[in-house]
């Protein structure tokens, strides 16, 4: 059974490397990353065509990873000298010095390469933080179905994303716009604003946006759930909504008497702290025991609180949060010290202003009914309501009602007034345009002038769209097949791969010189890497022959293609298959799937034991062939096994993007870059996360997209994506950039830089 964590020995540390042999980081991909200006780019410029010197970059990158892994308490206690690589007989490392640095550790270590008769020394400096977990990770699960870390726009195309009951279905960085005739089915939220003028949503659909919705033409939802800092429904016909949900408290953060920072928060303010004047502003909050609030302290550090996870005294309103409530976003300051009080000075959004609907429940500050008759089941409304006609079935109000249209030419004949089934509000009753006060008309059920009516505010939601970037190099030492150019020439190393007789297939390949179109298994000849819709033994069955970096790597007509994990060194193309391709495809560049004839990209994890397991070739490294039948690696996260590594559940990954026509793609997909899904629509039976490495905008114009994580279609082993390291001995902890959906990250994540480095 495969577990996930390096195992540490106090005093003489084992990395311990069962996927990490091998790894193979180029000389020239160590030049790439760790590069250094002027005579320090030269000096690695003449050393780097040594065998010697490319295995002492891969030992630098290879600390890299472990140091990623640790634990603080561990960082802080690594001791000096040397640092047993085992599994890798021409590395050796040794640590110089160790000294605290921020939040984290300045680490000083050698590392030296050997080969073809000589030795290299290469000096790092590697900054190294913690992400307080005890233990290295294996898999991570998504927090929705689709992350977008950019703009999404909606024109045309079909997309839908499906998922289990409860789960988020999707969260865009920016702003999401829904136009034309596009009706897409889905769910989710948006940290920019929701802007929809035409198209539709699914029926329940649940919309949260940190800015504004705004909707001027939509088919009429069904039951959907709006909440965001104000929301704008214009007369766009009828629809009915669950809840319909807006605004904040403006509020500073009071620690020990001292103001320590601000944030936006729900919740209902305590009335002996109040302003005197009615609707209620200011004052202390007690705030929502329930989601999320992001802090924002005094040196413009940010943090995560989960308000679920405080304690909340519901009548001063103090606020005590444990460690583990609360996620550092951004900065190096620290929390500020519990008790918290939080003092609204102002109102955030708050506005919800519609026409003619069926609302169920409905909060916000500032509320406003434009629209003749339609129901309203609960009403809470801290400051003003305004209404023409309708049914309310009750109202609570901080402030005075409105009955915009009405009129009366007695205390006893008034027409377009609402209907209400009870209410109470701190202020009048007004009518006439809003500015009539009706001291001698009364609304049936209305009590007017009360104490302690106001309902308080819900709060903004926190649309959680943190993801990993995308670290192509990371996981080029799990890969099966290493595809990377030499200089000019295209270069195959082939991995952990044995035939069904039992013989290792690993070796380095030329790919312009070496036959990889077939291997002797048993005797006779077996096909294993065939491409250009020829026969095996044709002459012009190679693939990837005469390959070049500014070419990229193409496959046209794949006729046979190995199951495993494959990765490449710059961008793919797959121009037609006549067989599903059963791969994990990992690239630093774009990946382009074309719309010429073609079968399905499937994930090992997502495919069968006996297909990837017991064919003429098999990847070692993602198999267990005993006891029969054979399965796939296990892992364990110390409590629960899963079946199939992570990175076997990768369908595509890279720091490139995606372009696609047509394809069914079976496995998880996370792209550093953008998605171009022109042409037919392409399905993905995973997740999919898109603009990782960077602000990444997406427009679906035709074509579009499905994505599916129903559990019929992904079980929770498959669900699990890697995170860059390893799985070797030990247990996997949590993690702090992602997290299962619905629930909050428990810790961050550990990073490992390279400061500096040098020849010795």
């Amino acid at each position: 059974m495969k577990k996930c964590a390096r195992n540490l020995q106090r005093g003489g540390i084992n990395i311990l490397l069962m996927g990490l042999a091998g790894i193979g980081v180029m000389a020239l991909t160590a030049a790439n990353l760790y590069s250094i200006n002027t005579a320090q780019d030269q000096q690695f410029s003449l050393h780097t065509n040594t065998q010697a010197s490319a295995n002492a970059w891969d030992g630098v990158e290879l600390f890299r990873l472990y140091l990623k892994g640790l634990p603080s308490t561990d960082l802080a206690t690594l001791a000096l000298g040397t640092v047993a690589i085992t599994g890798v007989s021409n590395l050796a490392a040794s640590v110089v010095s160790n000294v605290a640095s921020g939040s984290g550790q300045r680490i000083t270590a050698n590392i030296t390469g050997t080969g073809a008769g000589s030795s290299a020394t290469v000096q790092v400096v590697y900054d190294v933080s913690s992400g307080g977990g005890s233990t290295q990770q294996c898999g991570l699960q998504p927090l929705a179905a689709t992350v977008f870390k950019g703009n999404v726009s909606i024109t045309g195309g079909q997309t839908t994303i499906t998922s289990p009951s409860g789960s988020a279905k999707v969260a865009i960085e920016g702003t999401l716009t829904i136009s034309n005739s596009s009706s897409p089915t889905i769910s989710g939220c948006a940290k920019g604003d929701i802007n929809m003028s035409g198209g539709g949503i699914d029926q329940n659909a649940t919309l949260y946006s940190e800015g504004t919705i705004k909707i001027t033409s939509m088919s009429p939802p069904v039951n959907a759930t709006l909440w965001a800092k104000a929301i704008d429904i214009g007369n766009s016909g009828n629809g009915s909504y669950a809840a319909l949900n807006a605004g904040a408290f403006a509020a500073t953060i009071q620690s020990s008497g001292a103001t320590v920072g601000t944030t936006n928060v729900g919740g209902t303010i305590i009335a002996a702290t109040a302003s005197n004047t009615i609707p209620w502003t200011t004052g202390t909050v007690v705030p929502v025991s329930a989601g999320y609030i992001v802090i924002t302290l005094s040196d413009t550090s940010t943090f995560l609180l989960d308000m679920s996870k405080v304690t909340i005294d519901s009548t001063t309103g103090v606020v005590t949060s444990p460690a583990t409530s609360y996620y550092q976003l951004s900065g190096s300051g620290s929390f500020p010290t519990s008790p918290l009080t939080f003092v609204a000075q102002s109102i955030y959004g708050g506005g919800v202003d519609l026409h003619t609907l069926t609302v169920t429940n409905m909060w916000g500050h500032d509320l406003a009914i434009k629209g003749y008759s339609g129901s309203y089941g609960n009403v809470s409304a801290n400051g003003n309501f305004k209404v023409v006609t309708g049914s309310i079935a009750s109202l609570i109000g901080g402030g005075s009602m409105f009955a915009t249209n009405g009129g009366c030419s007695s205390s006893t004949n008034c027409w377009n007034f609402p209907t209400l089934g009870s209410g109470k509000i701190a202020g009048n009753f007004y009518y006439g345009g809003g500015t009539t006060n009706a001291q001698n008309v009364s609304l049936p059920n209305l009590q007017v002038k009360q104490t302690n009516t106001s309902p308080g505010l819900p709060g903004v939601p926190y649309c959680d769209t943190r993801v990993n970037p995308v670290d192509a190099s990371a996981y080029k030492s799990q890969a099966n097949y290493v595809f990377e150019m030499v200089g000019a020439t295209p270069q195959l190393t082939i991995k952990n791969i044995k035939d069904s007789a039992g013989n290792s297939k690993d070796g380095v390949y030329n790919l312009n010189a070496d036959d990889t179109r077939a291997f002797t298994v048993g005797g006779s000849s077996k096909s294993f890497m065939t491409c250009n819709y020829q026969a095996a033994n044709h002459s012009n069955a190679y693939c990837l022959r005469n390959t070049t970096a500014a070419s990229g790597w193409n496959m046209t007509g794949i006729t046979n293609f190995p199951p495993g994990v494959a990765w490449f060194d710059g961008p793919v193309t797959i121009n037609g298959t006549q067989l599903d391709l059963k791969n994990s495809l990992i690239a630093k560049g774009l990946i382009t799937l074309t719309s010429g004839g073609h079968k399905d990209l499937i994930a090992p994890n997502f495919s069968t034991p006996a297909i990837v397991c017991d064919g003429n070739f098999y990847p070692t490294n993602l198999c267990q062939k005993t006891p029969s039948p054979s399965t796939f690696a296990t892992w364990t996260d110390g409590t629960t096994t899963y079946t199939g590594l992570p990175i076997a559940n990768m369908a595509i990954l890279t720091e490139g993007g995606l372009s696609s026509s047509g394809w069914t793609i079976k496995g998880n997909v996370m792209l550093g870059g953008g998605l171009n899904t022109a042409g037919a629509t392409t399905t993905i039976n995973g997740s999919l996360a898109v603009g990782t490495n960077g602000f990444s905008s997406t427009a679906i114009t035709a074509g579009g997209f499905k994505v599916v994580t129903t559990t019929s279609a992904v079980s929770a082993s498959q669900s699990y994506l890697p995170n860059g390291n390893t799985c070797t001995a030990g247990t996997s902890g949590t993690t702090g950039t992602s997290g299962t959906s619905g629930s909050s990250p428990s810790g961050s994540a550990g990073t490992a830089k390279v400061f500096w480095t040098r020849y010795l």
